[in-house]
C-alpha cells in the first residue's frame, strides 16, 4: 500500500473509536465485510453487524453474511424490509 492509503486506513480506523460502539449495515460484500472487520479491530465487542432481509435479498448470502459474523465473533442482527 502507498502512503495514502495508509493514511485513509488510519483514518478510517480512527472513526469507530470516536463513537464508542456501532452497527453496521453488513451485506456480506467486499466492502461492508472490510468496514466490519476494522470497526470490530478497533471496538471489539462494541460493535454490531445489521443486514436488511427483503425478496431481493438471497438467502444464501444472508446465510453467508451470518456465518462470517459467527467466525469473526459479532453479533448478527437482521431486520425485514419489504
Amino acid at each position: 500500500m502507498n502512503s495514502a492509503a495508509w493514511g485513509k486506513l488510519a483514518a478510517l480506523r480512527a472513526e469507530p473509536c470516536g463513537l464508542g460502539s456501532a452497527a453496521i449495515a453488513f451485506s456480506g460484500g467486499v466492502d461492508s465485510t472490510f468496514l466490519l472487520r476494522v470497526a470490530k479491530e478497533e471496538l471489539g465487542g462494541r460493535v454490531v453487524a445489521v443486514t436488511a432481509r427483503s425478496r431481493s435479498f438471497p438467502a444464501r448470502e444472508l446465510e453467508a453474511a451470518a456465518a462470517f459474523c459467527r467466525a469473526e465473533g459479532v453479533e448478527h442482527a437482521t431486520t425485514r424490509t419489504p
